[in-house]
């Protein structure tokens, strides 16, 4: 599979304040790694629910996590604090790449570093564009893609021929298929090679073949 490393991070029901289960190992399995990611007791609330408690968790450079607990545990709210789109990260103490949000960094200092695939982003893509043009919108992390240069064009043929997606990449994105959409996010995560990828539910609408 893609992801070489499980771990599973709670399974409650979901009426019952659930949260992702702090207990994963601080080494991650990668001691002599830089460090990515780090959240040091970190709780997340909204109202009387618990998302988050207490979470601890470091991720270290060449690591693969897969996080696996039902729907509304919390893995949505940990990817949002990661990429920085979580208004409570500021008043926790998580780390990317070595420093403390909140310490001056803009939220697009955070996302040049990071590629993100998440369930609705197909959604988002609304304007007639070809599949080829929401994987360049990779580089500036906007829906609108950018003027390329040749090194990027030169970049999105190569993920396309890595994904082989070469048949369907000028093709008009609303027009392919559910699970050609999800790998064209997928295309879109990878194309400027980020230090960082966070993926929530990659595969969802994909059929086996595509996997």
């Amino acid at each position: 599979g893609w992801l070489d490393r499980r771990r599973s991070l709670g399974d409650q029901p979901h009426d019952d304040a659930e949260h992702l289960d702090p207990g994963i190992p601080r080494d991650g399995g990668n001691p002599n790694g830089d460090v990515v990611v780090e959240l040091d007791r970190v709780s997340i609330r909204h109202g009387t629910t618990t998302l988050l408690s207490d979470l601890s968790w470091t991720v270290r450079r060449g690591e693969r996590w897969a996080i696996v607990c039902r729907n509304g545990s919390g893995k949505t709210t940990l990817i949002s604090l990661l990429c920085g789109d979580h208004p409570q990260a500021f008043s926790q103490r998580v780390s990317l790449f070595g420093t403390r949000r909140g310490s001056g960094e803009s939220i697009w200092d955070v996302k040049r570093r990071v590629g993100l695939v998440s369930p609705e982003w197909h959604l988002y893509f609304s304007e007639p564009l070809t599949v080829r043009q929401p994987i360049a919108s990779g580089f500036t992390e906007t829906l609108v893609a950018p003027a390329m240069t040749d090194e990027q064009q030169a970049a999105v043929n190569a993920i396309a021929g890595e994904l082989n997606m070469e048949a369907w990449l000028d093709r008009p994105f609303r027009q392919v298929s559910s699970g050609e959409q999800r790998m064209t996010l997928i295309a879109r995560s990878l194309v400027k090679q980020p230090e960082l990828i966070l993926w929530d539910e990659p595969i969802q609408c994909m059929d086996e073949r595509s996997i």
